[in-house]
């Protein structure tokens, strides 16, 4: 019998059915992982949808603010309840959070003395703009005035309410695992918090199919932070290339800067992203902000598809020499110079190859383990 049977896991997160964005799938995955090994996982998470994946129990939580902090402020006391419910009820040995719902989760974990973990996605949870500078390690929080802040200013009042019941929840957490060594340095140089370091755990490419193959530029989210004006731009001067934009999210501006270019395929969001990967030489991802990993770089790199990435946050750590980093990101000149490399079939090929090479740092099944060893160690620490 595996040492990890009868330990049961509850995971807390806002949002986990249906899923939608790479920390939840990467959540997810982990917690298949752990089932495989012998884990009961149960799931709470804002919604309606049973997921019968495990023993699922979602919350139809009124949430009527709208915006990362308000919406954060607004979930605080009734997840605290929601948490303190499910403890009491489903009697877990440890608990398992991330993001917007972390610090309520963790509050009910030590009002009832039971074990809970925060897994750091990434570092927009310290910063009420999410250090568009580039520079979170030099966050003083004095926010208005700074232009990291950008259009959230507005979220001022509800960041300072928050902010210190999410930093207290990350000291008292009982561990923390963070997505990349950026993330991990980030929580450290601000808040003094030491974290393990464990990778996401991107969608797995199909055997059967073939990637890299394709002859169409991959973007996803265009979105301002994300880069969409660096893209749309590179459309705009590269007409005889072809870009897909995969997302939806973007505003009306966007979308008229899309249509116009002539050259732009946008779609909704998918959750096949495999039809995407193989229509794809090159992915690019000119984000303006610094990310805490890039887990659409791996997907790419897995499936033989170099990438190119903005010179910010973990982004060069992921990528490695799996493509290319461009150092002065808001300058849609470079990014174009940079792509044209990619015209040449030799430099396409020898890239390529790279990305599969550095692909293979990226295990799903040594996340589970580390993930699993901290349940296994915190549970021995609490019996």
């Amino acid at each position: 019998m595996s040492p990890s049977n009868g330990i049961k896991v509850l995971v807390c997160s806002s949002t986990f059915y249906p899923p939608k964005g790479g920390g939840v799938i990467s959540l997810r995955a982990i917690c298949a992982g752990l089932a495989n090994k012998g884990y009961e996982i149960h799931t709470a998470y804002v919604g309606s949808e049973k997921d019968v994946a495990w023993k699922s129990h979602p919350q139809e939580l009124s949430l009527l603010m709208r915006g990362m902090w308000p919406r954060i402020w607004e979930m605080d006391r009734p997840w605290r309840r929601v948490v303190t419910d499910l403890i009491d009820s489903e009697k877990p040995d440890v608990v398992i959070t991330q993001q917007d719902v972390a610090a309520p989760t963790v509050a009910a974990c030590r009002s009832r003395s039971v074990p809970a973990i925060i897994l750091l996605q990434g570092v927009d949870v310290f910063c009420l703009g999410g250090f568009r500078s580039g520079r979170p390690w030099i966050c003083s929080y004095k926010c208005v005035g700074c232009r990291d802040s950008g259009g959230r200013l507005w979220q001022y009042p509800f960041f300072r309410a928050e902010v210190g019941a999410l930093r207290e929840a990350f000291a008292n957490a009982d561990a923390v695992i963070s997505n990349s060594a950026f993330t991990s340095n980030t929580l450290e140089m601000l808040w003094g918090v030491h974290s393990l370091i464990a990778f996401p755990i991107p969608k797995e490419p199909k055997l059967d199919q073939n990637f890299g193959l394709g002859q169409k530029i991959l973007f996803y989210s265009p979105v301002a932070h994300k880069g969409v004006d660096v893209a749309v731009d590179l459309a705009d001067m590269m007409k005889d290339e072809h870009f897909i934009f995969a997302g939806g999210d973007a505003d009306r501006r966007v979308v008229r800067r899309i249509k116009n270019a002539g050259n732009i395929e946008n779609l909704p969001w998918v959750s096949n992203t495999d039809s995407l990967y193989k229509q794809t030489k090159v992915l690019i991802m000119p984000s303006m902000i610094p990310e805490g990993f890039g887990r659409g770089l791996v997907e790419a790199m897995r499936r033989g598809i170099p990438c190119i990435a903005s010179d910010i946050g973990a982004l060069p750590e992921t990528l490695g020499s799996g493509g290319d980093i461009v150092k002065n990101y808001h300058d849609s000149r470079e990014w174009a110079r940079t792509l044209i490399k990619y015209k040449d079939p030799g430099y396409l090929a020898e890239k390529s190859k790279a990305a599969l090479k550095e692909s293979k740092r990226f295990s799903g099944l040594k996340t589970v383990d580390q993930v699993s060893d901290v349940i296994k160690n915190l549970v021995l620490a609490h019996n």
